[in-house]
């Protein structure tokens, strides 16, 4: 993947060449040209140095020292420079090379044309990689969901479109919440993100702080009650959520996985009712009424509106009595 230009170096553009100095002779140094097969070097000259190619002692007597050449300083810049000011700096010079200095040592020089086939073959690689990555995120089993800075889709996978069920063209600029379809984006006219119930929603908490933080944040478990507008009730669903930073066209984005685990935590839910009445029925004691240690284990989980009337029969004696049973919203259906 191509690197920012503000954040990568220059040690992939740096060239390394050969060193002469002012008392060397133009012959000496059109023979190492030659010879060793090299198109520039540095020169230093007392008022600085200085980068040349053979072409630049064209016409000056071989007898003469590089110092009588008539050659003028190059300009320089720090080792620690970024891609993004090195074009800048070649730019404003109108020079084709400059000299990288590590204070007062040369390490070498960067040429634009050589800047300019690094780019291009960056971009080149950072295009495969991306045509890689958009076929790994649009075949992926799990659903994913790319948000912006606003928490606003830019992407979305197949997997969001057949488990959620929806589509691309619809939800792209939406917010993550209403995209989701959870009930609370209909609590205000401006939607998802100003109820009073968003700002303890776990979702939204989980996308801002990594957005803050650009650090990822690992199985949070986030609750959504989905609620289509043609529809009355109100579905809850179990998200088991990722979220990790990445950058999208130099902007902060996060990318949101969602795996869908309303059953298993139904089916865990189950489990424990079931574990709690056997084990009130394990330890019942002698002359308790099963039915009834069983009612007493179900009555915080079966969500009822009124009072219930429950008759099961102690001894001889029919027995009749109300169980005001608090409501819960959990469906064992």
């Amino acid at each position: 993947m191509i690197d920012s230009l503000e954040d990568a170096g220059i040690q992939e553009v740096l060239e390394k060449v050969p060193i002469f100095y002012s008392n060397d002779s133009v012959d000496e140094v059109l023979k190492q040209f030659k010879q060793r097969g090299f198109s520039f070097a540095l020169v230093h000259l007392e008022k600085g140095w200085v980068c040349i190619s053979s072409n630049n002692l064209a016409g000056v007597p071989l007898m003469r020292q590089l110092r009588d050449a008539d050659l003028k300083p190059s300009p320089t810049i720090s080792k620690n420079i970024s891609l993004s000011s090195l074009l800048k700096k070649l730019q404003e010079a109108k020079r084709q090379t400059l000299i990288v200095m590590d204070e007062k040592k040369p390490l070498g020089i960067v040429r634009y044309e050589k800047v300019i086939e690094y780019l291009l073959e960056k971009t080149k690689k950072a295009y495969e990689y991306s045509q890689q990555v958009s076929a790994i995120f649009k075949g992926s089993p799990i659903p994913i969901i790319v948000v912006d800075k606003d928490t606003r889709v830019v992407e979305i996978s197949r997997a969001v479109e057949q488990e959620i069920g929806i589509y691309p063209e619809k939800v792209i600029g939406k917010v993550v919440g209403e995209v989701l379809r959870c009930s609370h984006r209909l609590d205000d006219p401006r939607g998802c993100g100003f109820s009073p119930f968003c700002q303890k929603c776990e979702l939204q908490k989980s996308i801002l702080k990594t957005l803050k933080i650009g650090r990822p944040q690992f199985n949070k478990e986030v609750t959504i009650p989905i609620k289509i507008k043609t529809d009355t009730e109100v579905s809850e669903r179990v998200f088991l959520i990722n979220t990790t930073p990445i950058k999208k066209e130099e902007e902060r984005a996060v990318i949101l996985t969602l795996q869908d685990i309303t059953k298993r935590k139904k089916a865990e839910k189950e489990e424990k009712l079931l574990s709690k009445i056997y084990h009130l029925l394990a330890r019942r004691k002698p002359g308790q009424n099963m039915i009834r240690l069983s009612f007493e284990a179900l009555k915080e989980h079966i969500p009822l509106v009124l009072a219930t009337l429950f008759t099961w029969e102690s001894g001889d004696k029919l027995i009749k009595r109300k169980l005001l049973w608090k409501v819960k919203e959990f469906d064992l259906t």
